[in-house]
């Protein structure tokens, strides 16, 4: 199970800064984990946000790893209880993706999702401090925290 740290929701109360953040903190660390090259991420104050990355270079087993790291931000907002409103960018994106290969993605992000949310949290509250991350900047966060 997925909970936003305490400390996070008193220093940002804000919903839907909230969501944007975890949102696209689980694109970018499910792009690094797939060895997608995340570019940056980024959010802004009215709640939007945007992790950009390079696509799939080659074969990869199961659902393509672009398509697991675009189903990352939605599945996270739905894990944690969000609306899934501000996510008809990411299913747009993948729209002709087949069903099955959809939803295995979204199982896979979901995975995930709980197995590296300590650096979820990490990237989001770094999003909400300072609205964003160049790839090197979250590289460098996530080897900092190990």
């Amino acid at each position: 199970m997925v909970q936003i740290p305490l400390h996070i929701v008193l220093a940002h109360p804000r919903r839907e800064l909230l969501n944007s953040a975890f949102h696209e903190a689980a694109h970018a660390i499910v792009a690094c984990r797939l060895g997608l090259d995340v570019i940056g991420a980024s959010i802004d104050q009215d709640g939007g946000g945007i992790t950009t990355t390079s696509r799939d270079r080659g074969p990869f087993m199961g659902p393509p790893a672009w398509t697991v790291q675009s189903a990352a931000g939605p599945k996270c907002s739905a894990m944690l209880g969000f609306d899934l409103e501000g996510c008809r960018q990411d299913l747009l994106d993948c729209h002709g993706t087949p069903p099955d290969q959809w939803e295995d993605a979204v199982s896979r992000a979901a995975e995930l999702i709980e197995r590296h949310w300590a650096d979820i949290c990490v990237v989001a509250e770094t999003l909400l401090q300072r609205g964003k991350l160049t790839g090197a900047e979250l590289h460098a966060l996530l080897h900092k925290e190990q």
